[in-house]
């Protein structure tokens, strides 16, 4: 590893992810994951769809219309 460091032959980066998880393992830690929290717990993630409702037909569009509505009426 001091020869990789003071470049010689060899690929140093994947020295250093051996090093690290060697030591995470030996943590206890086995993998590379981050836990971001909020307020002490886990922060809220939410999945957005969008549709292009200029690519629909006329009919697709007023089917989404009148589904959008009724939705917004039933909250």
């Amino acid at each position: 590893m001091l020869d990789i460091a003071q470049s010689g032959p060899g690929n140093a980066q994947s020295i250093t992810w051996a090093l690290r998880n060697r030591s995470r393992a030996a943590a206890g830690l086995h993998h590379d994951v981050q836990k971001l929290e909020h307020d002490g717990g886990p922060i809220r993630t939410e999945q957005v769809k969008t549709i292009d409702a200029t690519a629909l037909d006329p009919d697709a569009r007023d089917a989404l219309k009148r589904a959008l509505l009724a939705a917004q009426a039933a909250t």
